[in-house]
């Protein structure tokens, strides 16, 4: 009867080792799956930096351009108003030249 009881404890361990097996199996192939998940999340994340970086490279870009034609503009303005200042006093000039001359 030892023999027997040996047997069996034997043929349970053996059950309780194929169960252990199946679950660690399982487990392995969920291990793997989160892995892969993870991999392609990441590659995602990678993709999407990549991708603001770019934007924002743009957007500096476009900034600058921006701030550059507002310089511009203002210059640009700068000479008109000099222009307009020049024009006044050009036109006072001869408005106390006619006046002279008229006798006013």
């Amino acid at each position: 009867d030892a023999l027997a009881a040996a047997e069996a404890r034997l043929a349970e361990a053996a059950r309780a080792h194929a169960e252990l097996a199946s679950r660690s199996d399982g487990r392995g192939k969920r291990i793997a799956e989160l892995e892969a998940a993870a991999g392609q999340a990441a590659q995602k994340l990678a993709e999407q930096t990549s991708a603001a970086a770019a934007r924002a490279a743009e957007v500096a870009a476009e900034t600058e351009k921006q701030r550059l034609r507002a310089r511009e503009l203002e210059h640009k303005r700068a000479l008109a108003r000099d222009d307009l200042r020049r024009a006044e006093g050009q036109i006072a000039l001869l408005k106390d030249l006619l006046l002279r001359e008229a006798g006013l």
